[in-house]
């Protein structure tokens, strides 16, 4: 702290004005470099902790201490499936929400909400950590990525992700007049299912429609399925969320792309038996 004494002392010709000025101007920098606080419950009561030492934790359920993680999905495009590969490329957003407790707000948010990054939120709030469990390798990238809090606690996640997903089942017995069944899975990579649960958002309406599905693409949509489930792997139990979509074939497609060439090729190659022979071949 400033000490107006030992200013005097070394310097004798300092006046008094100059001592306040000092004092003013040191009191300014603590107010400038002061970082925020957050307050926290413990068992002896509210203290304050540094925002950057500590994270917002989920509201967890107080029956079994499990955070509650509402989910949906919506597929923005079909980027192609490869039978050869079992490999089913999407672009999707992903929607997830949860509470926090309101003691963790830093000071009363009179915005509609606030934005976080990404890299602020991994360092200030709790995340489920969400992810294509059934990926193949390097098959995940983040697009868009943005974080709301709201006054009352709640945070939204949106992302939006493009991703290869591994598909083992493929029956091509009936192809081309074959259904096929895909599947994609999320699951916290860090979370076991005792302590984050998912349930499917309320406000799900559609996850995919046939607009997703281009004509090119050589499908149509016969129906779709949102899940949550407990399942174990392993040694870990995880809580899931499964996205079912069922697609049809276009056979009509498969026809007129690959058997009609292939029938007039082998006709073109018939018909030149067909032809007269050459004098000097006769």
């Amino acid at each position: 702290m400033w000490n107006c004494a030992s200013s005097r002392t070394q310097a004798t010709r300092l006046s008094s004005t100059t001592c306040l000025l000092g004092i003013l101007a040191f009191s300014g920098y603590r107010h400038t470099h002061s970082t925020s606080l957050v307050s926290f419950p413990n068992a002896t009561g509210t203290h304050s902790r540094n925002l950057k030492d500590t994270k917002m934790q989920c509201d967890t359920n107080d029956t079994n201490d499990t955070c509650i993680v509402s989910v949906a999905v919506e597929v923005k495009k079909w980027l192609g499936y490869s039978v050869l590969q079992r490999v089913l490329n999407l672009n999707f957003f992903l929607y997830a929400s949860w509470m926090i407790p309101l003691t963790a707000v830093i000071e009363p948010i009179l915005e509609p909400f606030v934005s976080f990054d990404q890299k602020t939120a991994e360092e200030r709030i709790w995340l489920p950590d969400l992810e294509v469990t059934n990926r193949v390798l390097g098959g995940t990238e983040t697009v868009s990525w943005e974080l709301r809090l709201f006054p009352n606690g709640k945070c939204e996640l949106l992302k939006q992700i493009i991703a290869s997903v591994w598909q083992p089942s493929v029956d091509i017995d009936q192809y081309p007049f074959d259904t096929q069944e895909m599947k994609l899975r999320l699951a916290s990579s860090r979370e076991r299912s005792d302590r984050l649960e998912l349930k499917i958002h309320q406000g799900t309406v559609r996850a995919i429609t046939s607009d997703q599905l281009l004509p090119a693409a050589g499908f149509s949509l016969v129906k779709w399925n949102l899940t949550a489930e407990d399942v174990s792997d392993a040694l870990v139990n995880k809580s899931r969320v499964l996205l079912t979509i069922r697609v049809r074939r276009i056979s009509g497609r498969v026809i007129e792309s690959r058997v009609v060439p292939d029938v007039l090729v082998l006709v073109i190659a018939w018909t030149v038996a067909l032809f007269p022979a050459s004098p000097q071949f006769s």
